[in-house]
């Protein structure tokens, strides 16, 4: 069974796993040859990994051993009329090098990935999750299917798993999805949007999980002061109906909580005055805690840096409880498993923190960079940057820039 992301249906962050109490160190790497692309999925005894040159990669989840590549993508021959209309300039993505193949969810024995090509729209195909064999498109229509069976793919599309057809998106809605797994809860699919500065695009949305019909949106607001008030492009985490987010206000981050069946404003957590304050990914949910890694971007002297703090809200009241400065270059959302913090460092150094006081438990070196390349930073505001950690029972995985690591 697939591991779901952020740990459940509500992406808290929080995994139903031990975890590691202390590892001894990094047990295997395993590089697949291509800059990692998307977030790094698990399915039983495989690790699902994107990358460039369109290629989908299989790993055991126990040594490491790739057990298949392919390359991913639906032949569609241009028209016989077709010209292209800047020859010297563009390129329209029919050579090998130039498309991607995203990971979304592992489901009734498929691997649904998305499939990007420069220039042209991206689509989603089902590929086989023990060969890596294409099965099918996802395509439109009418499914006719129980919506209790639908799965939601990081692109608001709510799909058959069975006949690969699209029971709804968010259609006549202004929102354009963010590739970043929806949280879905009591019958509610909430996800975030992506940022366009220049069409005012972005914020937060419900929709009914049957149906797809929105039930609340938050979209980009205006304070007394005049700042820009909006969500992060990350996904929502929702834990006792209070959907948790960053969002901007300003120059500065803050931490806030919406009522989930309304979308009203529950809590507001703003740290503290005079700083450029950065969220790291979303936040994880756990134990009556929410936890927020957050970096001050103020200006030091030459050569200084803030350091990168967890801080520990009151999941009731929003109020702080602690903070915990981390010596890490902190990458992706953090996650939790056993009674531990999760957090890895863009430097290959991993971290575990006491989920109740934020004692630092201990510190390991993977001895390589974590956390997605280049080609998720171009990719911008279309994606979230994905967790690097994936917690299981007496191993943490950790995602590199190519290819992932195991410790134990």
């Amino acid at each position: 069974m697939m591991v779901p992301a952020y740990g459940d249906s509500g992406r808290t962050g929080r995994f139903a796993v031990s975890g590691l109490d202390r590892p001894s160190g990094w047990d295997w790497h395993s590089d697949i040859g291509n800059p990692v692309v998307g977030r790094l999925l698990r399915d039983g005894d495989l690790l699902f990994l994107g990358g460039g040159n369109g290629v989908l990669t299989a790993v055991d989840a126990d040594n490491g051993v790739i057990r298949w590549q392919k390359q991913v993508r639906v032949i569609r021959p241009l028209p016989d009329d077709w010209e292209d209309p800047n020859p010297d300039e563009w390129d329209y993505g029919w050579e090998e090098h130039e498309w991607l193949a995203i990971p979304l969810a592992v489901v009734a024995g498929k691997v649904f990935v998305k499939v990007e090509i420069v220039d042209q729209d991206p689509y989603e195909v089902a590929v086989d999750r023990y060969t890596g064999e294409l099965v099918g498109e996802v395509t439109t229509g009418e499914p006719g299917v129980d919506p209790a069976t639908l799965v939601m793919l990081d692109t608001l599309r709510a799909v058959d798993p069975l006949t690969l057809r699209v029971h709804w998106w968010p259609k006549g809605v202004d929102t354009w999805p963010l590739e970043a797994p929806p949280a879905v809860v009591d019958g509610l699919v909430v996800a975030s949007c992506k940022v366009d500065p220049e069409r005012g695009h972005g914020g937060l949305h419900a929709f009914d999980r049957a149906s797809g019909e929105r039930v609340w949106g938050i979209g980009v607001e205006r304070d007394a002061e005049g700042n820009a008030v909006a969500v992060h492009p990350v996904h929502p985490a929702v834990a006792d109906r209070t959907v948790w987010i960053p969002r901007w206000r300003g120059e500065s981050t803050e931490i806030v909580g919406f009522d989930l069946r309304t979308g009203r404003l529950v809590h507001e957590y703003a740290p503290a005055e005079g700083g450029r304050w950065r969220a790291s990914g979303a936040v994880a949910v756990a134990g009556g805690l929410v936890y927020a890694v957050l970096t001050n971007g103020a200006p030091l002297p030459e050569g200084q840096s803030h350091p990168a703090e967890v801080h520990a809200l009151d999941a009731a009241t929003g109020e702080l409880l602690w903070v915990s400065p981390v010596g890490l270059p902190v990458v992706g959302s953090p996650v939790l498993a056993g009674d531990q913090v999760l957090l890895a460092g863009s430097d290959g150094r991993v971290c575990g923190l006491d989920a109740r006081t934020g004692a630092l438990w201990w510190t390991a070196d993977v001895e390589v960079e974590l956390g997605v390349g280049a080609i998720n930073a171009a990719r911008g505001v279309h994606t979230e940057f994905p967790a690097a950690l994936l917690p299981g029972d007496g191993v943490l995985y950790g995602q590199s820039r190519t290819g992932v690591v195991a410790l134990r």
